[in-house]
């Protein structure tokens, strides 16, 4: 079996990163992530000022505090105006201007730029107030055309209308980003830059004092999407071994470490479901009411595509995600996560159009309750949900974003976990709230637990989502590592406990 030489860890080495317990730390040309205590401080709410006044709905796609979704456009917020016209806004000198990932992408796409985009919203409602003005100022853009060029020039009109400050949404921005920080250019000298998904160093490999380089631990969120989507598979067993095995797939655009980290996570989590049957006979037997010489058919099959290409679509364009999607339902999956962008609409509605009964694990947002990519299927689970998106691997883009806006306003650091500023790499994690699974996945996570921590006193049970998300985030981090044993992948790399697994890189396997 064949390791991904694309190491996500590697990707996003440093000479200096902010760790997870709030401090910088100084590593060389190797990489390593120190993670301090979970935070306990009560969480910030935030006003849901557009469903008030603008009949925008709201998406709780930030399980852990909160954030605005837009499901309708608004006809006073122009959308992704050309560079160099900005959005409109009566001449107000901006701190900060927001950029999104493509020419022909859309801020308002329910995914990654949309989530960004709210950060900006959020950090302008708790330092300007909320009125029409205040949020119609938070600048956002396209580049003109998508080369490195066309990023650049959009980069240098955005500065020359007053933006002191860029906000760089996604993976594409990296190269254009990296050689107008190492061209001298005199409007990066005067500007600085939050690269959202991404890490920038210099040559000498220093981090450059005028990037916040921000990236995020998805494959601890695809994790714990991985166990939720086995237990959701053997809660509605007889419906899925009607194919002769219960099984995942998972494909991405193209295989960049942003993507593979969520396929590795996915996989491992897969994984180590089985490893927890092997190691807990009589509990799993006894809570599904099955007898030892039936486990096999209870674990789940990751499936193999063949080498590394076939994992990939090639691009993330939709429609193109198509071939791979149909690949995956002639092997009978039963589960599949698109790591590939607007893709996640191919595999829906394929999924429709072949009568399937499989269904999707979202990526970045909690794509399940999105309206232009969730669909309804022809199969009703146990749980009476007709919904073919049943959770997603999140990250926190919103509220890290809002938190790293507060830190670079003030030119240092406001004291959060592992919440950094200019010249720092930021890592969104377990510990920081940055990566997590979505609302949905709690009760197959709680379900898990429940089958393999016996002694939990479950009549203790929290009561709010975010307590329940923090108290499974504890499971697996520390609470009970005791009763969750060594873990030993196929490729035989060996975990002597669950915290060690998820603090290492989770590297895709081919």
């Amino acid at each position: 079996m064949k390791i991904n030489k694309v190491s996500f860890l590697k990707f996003i080495k440093n000479k200096y990163i902010i760790v997870s317990g709030g401090s910088l730390l100084a590593i060389g040309s190797s990489f390593a992530i120190t993670l301090g205590l979970a935070s306990t401080q009560a969480k910030p709410s935030y006003v849901d000022y557009f469903n008030a006044k603008h009949n925008i709905s709201y998406y709780d796609d930030d399980l852990l505090k909160g954030t605005h979704r837009e499901t309708q456009e608004s006809p006073w917020w122009p959308d992704d105006a050309a560079v160099p016209k900005l959005n409109d806004y009566e001449n107000r000198k901006k701190f900060s201007a927001f950029m999104i990932d493509g020419a022909t992408h859309s801020a308002f796409d329910h995914s990654f730029n949309q989530s960004g985009l709210c950060g900006e919203w959020n950090f302008i409602e708790q330092t300007e107030g909320a009125d029409d003005n205040t949020y119609a100022s938070a600048k956002h853009f396209a580049p003109t055309i998508d080369t490195t060029q066309g990023f650049i020039d959009s980069y240098n009109a955005a500065i020359q209308g007053g933006a002191e400050n860029l906000v760089l949404c996604g993976f594409p921005h990296a190269t254009p980003l990296t050689q107008f920080s190492q061209t001298n250019n005199a409007n990066f000298q005067k500007s600085g830059f939050i690269f959202l998904d991404g890490n920038i160093i210099n040559n000498d490999g220093n981090t450059n004092k005028q990037i916040a380089n921000v990236m995020f631990r998805a494959d601890q969120s695809a994790f714990m999407c991985g166990l939720a989507i086995c237990q959701y598979l053997n809660e509605n067993f007889d419906e899925y071994i009607k194919d002769g095995q219960l099984s995942v797939g998972a494909f991405g655009g193209t295989p960049i470490p942003t993507v593979t980290v969520f396929m590795g996570g996915l996989q491992l989590g897969i994984w180590t479901y089985n490893k927890m049957i092997e190691q807990h006979l009589q509990e799993f037997c006894h809570y599904f009411n099955c007898d030892q010489d039936e486990l096999e058919k209870h674990k789940v099959k990751f499936i193999s595509l063949g080498k590394q290409d076939s994992y990939f679509s090639g691009n993330f364009t939709q429609g193109d995600g198509r071939s791979v999607v149909q690949e995956l339902l002639a092997k009978k999956v039963s589960a599949i996560m698109p790591v590939a962008g607007p893709q996640t609409f191919d595999c829906t509605q394929e999924i429709i159009n072949q009568h399937s009964h499989a269904v999707v694990i979202g990526v970045d947002t909690a794509q399940e309750n999105d309206p232009t990519v969730q669909r309804e299927s022809h199969y009703v689970d146990k749980n009476n949900n007709q919904q073919v998106i049943k959770f997603s691997a999140q990250k926190n883009i919103t509220n890290m974003l809002t938190d790293i806006l507060n830190n670079v306003k003030v030119n240092g650091h406001l004291g959060k976990i592992g919440i950094g500023g200019y010249g720092d790499l930021t890592v969104g994690d377990f510990r920081n709230e940055g990566a997590h699974s979505s609302r949905n996945s709690i009760r197959y996570l709680k379900d898990f637990f429940q089958v393999f921590l016996t002694s939990y006193p479950w009549n203790e049970w929290p009561t709010t989502d975010y307590q329940q998300m923090e108290t499974l985030i504890s499971f697996i981090l520390n609470a009970h590592n005791e009763s969750l044993l060594t873990i030993v992948t196929p490729d035989n790399t060996t975990y002597s406990n669950w915290s060690l697994m998820i603090d290492a890189n989770m590297e895709f396997r081919y």
